[in-house]
């Protein structure tokens, strides 16, 4: 059975959701005695018409977006950096010190850029169609490998630039 983009969307979290950790947390487990305690980071997911966002801890302007465009027929998957143009730039420049590495593991489709806004993002595009079962698996499945993949190195960018 074939979906419109609306509805294969609103299944997605289901098939997402068991590919992630709940909760990601900081990289280093051992605080220093005088550190507070060390809070994980939960995941939160938002279905908004054509894309589907998702994020780990109370801040939704750096998320994952999985966004259907349907004039150009493209699926697209990505780290979408929404925040304000200084720290956008801060991670675009970060992150592409890690591109080789992001690229070895999830292949070269992977791409970085500066883009509407003076916003960031790092993303893959796929072929729209079919958006069936085996469709909607294997993007769950795509999205859980990018997400895990990005994710801690997001976080350890995140660590320096608060240095």
């Amino acid at each position: 059975m074939a979906w419109l983009p609306g509805p294969f969307l609103r299944r997605l979290p289901e098939t997402i959701r068991p590919q992630l950790p709940a909760a990601f947390g900081p990289l280093d487990s051992s605080p220093l005695p005088s550190s507070p305690p060390l809070l994980l980071l939960p995941l939160q997911m938002k279905v908004r018409g054509h894309l589907l966002q998702l994020w780990y801890g109370p801040d939704a302007t750096i998320h994952y977006e999985i966004w259907i465009h349907e004039r150009t027929q493209q699926l697209e998957l990505g780290l979408h950096c929404e925040a304000d143009t200084a720290l956008n730039a801060r991670l675009k420049r970060e992150l592409s010190f890690c591109l080789f590495e992001i690229k070895h593991t999830l292949g070269n489709g992977v791409e970085l850029e500066e883009w509407d806004r003076g916003w960031t993002r790092l993303y893959e595009t796929h072929t729209l169609y079919p958006l069936d079962e085996a469709r909607l698996t294997e993007i769950g499945e795509r999205t859980g490998l990018f997400v895990r993949t990005i994710q801690p190195i997001y976080m350890e960018i995140r660590e320096r630039l608060s240095r």
